[in-house]
């Protein structure tokens, strides 16, 4: 992101131990070449006119281990850099510099979910860089065209601390009249290309004004009347002004698509979490609300972590049980419906107590006052079993026509009974007894 070519190529490589290298404007990217034989042998007296090198010490790590996040597992993943293969230069070695001073342990982490072999060839390119950087300088000798960058050269006469092959990480042609040095750069820096050069990333705000970093926190000022008609909220951000005219930010949400997606505006005073968009004071986004003793949730927290709920300014609420698996839906005035796992049941009931209950014992119908049934169509019903119609009162039918009818015995009781009909009355059987 807002990087050029190269930067990204050297960053990359730096990641995995790779160098970067140019010859014949061929760019070529691969592991340092430390143990192929040297192209040059330099000697003291000799061929070598000046030599400027140092065995630092304090770039030396004993370990280096990196740290990154399992997706899968949600756990830590470690591993620890293994030791690389280095030129056979000087009599005293990175571990054991390491060991005298009391290098310590580099610790590389990273929260993005990077894959074990990944971590394995960072942790290795730091461990790599370190050992590079044990043995530094410039040796300029007579030019020689063999002398490139990512080879070894063989150093005589130099000292026991520095003789034998040193690994070139960059050289220089100089022409003069008619006289040719070449200049080579022994050893690499300690730190990586990215840690050496600030400037591969574009300035914050992209330098148009002086940026904001991190979150902000903003207090809800207005949530209506956009000027421009983005649905954007008026929010004072108290840190840099704590009241004033505000500045309008968009608010984030989980879904929000064309007259449809989720609308949860925050309240007048709410305290809300603010983002800018590339660190632009004049791009706010609000991420999100946070509680704080002022502004209490409407639950207490528990160890079990037992609810879930949204619930509004006015208390209608939707809540999530999920111990015992209840999901309820309640409004201020006690009209609810329940849905319980942990009584296997579907319970509807109002504020005038009426109530239906789905469970294993079927549907059962409650009001204190009338029960209407009514509709425009048919009404059937029909049982497996029986069907048991009681009234402590009258009970009234009426219709255009009424027919019962019994498969078997039909018997009709009362205290007194009548039958009447104001045409013709018929009663037929093949036996009629009348008492």
């Amino acid at each position: 992101y807002s990087s050029t070519d190269w930067d990204f190529i050297q960053t990359r490589s730096d990641m995995h131990g790779y160098v970067v290298t140019v010859d014949d404007a061929k760019v070529t990217v691969g592991k340092p070449k430390v143990s192929s034989g040297p192209v040059l042998t330099l000697t003291y007296g000799l061929d070598i006119i000046k030599m400027d090198l140092e065995l630092d010490a304090k770039g030396q790590l004993k370990k280096v281990e990196a740290e990154g996040w399992d997706m899968s597992t949600n756990k830590i993943v470690n591993v620890v850099a293994a030791e690389p293969a280095v030129p056979s230069q000087g009599n005293v070695k990175g571990p054991d510099i390491s060991d005298v001073i009391g290098g310590g342990t580099l610790q590389l982490k990273s929260t993005g979910p990077i894959d074990r072999d990944m971590l394995q060839s960072w942790a290795d390119s730091k461990l790599q860089r370190s050992r590079l950087s044990r043995v530094r300088g410039k040796i300029i000798f007579q030019g020689h065209a063999a002398a490139k960058p990512n080879t070894t050269v063989e150093l005589k006469g130099v000292g026991e601390r520095f003789n034998g092959n040193a690994y070139v990480s960059g050289v220089y042609h100089r022409l003069k009249e008619f006289d040719w040095d070449t200049e080579v750069t022994i050893g690499l820096a300690p730190q990586n290309f990215a840690e050496s050069q600030k400037d591969i990333q574009t300035p914050p705000a992209s330098g148009m004004l002086p940026a904001v970093h991190g979150l902000q926190i903003g207090t809800v000022k207005k949530i209506d009347a956009d000027p421009q008609g983005e649905t954007r909220i008026l929010v004072d951000i108290p840190i840099l002004i704590e009241t004033g005219d505000g500045v309008w930010a968009r608010q984030a949400a989980y879904y929000a698509t064309k007259e449809a997606g989720n609308f949860f505006q925050p309240e007048i005073g709410d305290e809300v979490v603010m983002g800018f968009l590339n660190d632009d004071i004049r791009y706010p986004i609000i991420l999100g609300s946070v509680y704080s003793k002022t502004h209490m949730p409407a639950y207490t927290p528990d160890e079990p972590n037992t609810y879930k709920a949204i619930v509004t300014n006015s208390k209608m609420k939707i809540e999530f049980e999920d111990i015992k698996r209840i999901m309820t839906l309640e409004t201020p005035n006690g009209n609810t419906m329940i849905y319980s796992d942990d009584e296997g049941s579907i319970t509807i009931e109002d504020e005038n107590k009426n109530k239906i209950v789905m469970d294993a014992k079927g549907i059962n119908i409650y009001t204190p006052i009338d029960l209407i049934i009514k509709a425009d169509g048919l009404i059937s019903m029909e049982a497996m079993k029986t069907i048991d119609i009681k009234a402590t009162q009258d009970l009234t039918e009426e219709g255009l026509n009424v027919t019962s009818k019994a498969s078997a015995a039909n018997t009709m009781k009362g205290a007194t009974a009548e039958v009447n009909g104001s045409a013709t009355t018929t009663i037929k059987g093949g036996v009629v007894m009348i008492n």
